[in-house]
């Protein structure tokens, strides 16, 4: 995977839990066509840059725990990125 597909998936992997929409790591790495590795790598990796994911394990899914603090997302996917 390149530089720029995985920038991307990055991108939409932070949508989906912004939605909470991302319940296993298998279903996106399936969906990504990569590892499951790779998925817990790119979300560690949001959480390096500041976004507060968290796992539900009621819910069995990820959420971000203050999305008021993150509005640019919701905007920046409106975008067509």
């Amino acid at each position: 995977m390149n530089y720029r597909e995985y920038e991307e998936k990055k991108k939409y992997l932070l949508y989906l839990i912004y939605k909470e929409r991302l319940f296993e790591a298998r279903e996106a790495a399936r969906k990504f066509n990569c590892s499951e590795r790779t998925i817990f790598r790119i979300i560690e990796s949001l959480k390096n840059q500041g976004y507060q994911i968290k796992w539900s394990r009621s819910h069995k899914k990820y959420f971000l725990a203050d999305k008021s603090q993150h509005p640019e997302i919701e905007y920046f996917m409106k975008d067509g990125h």
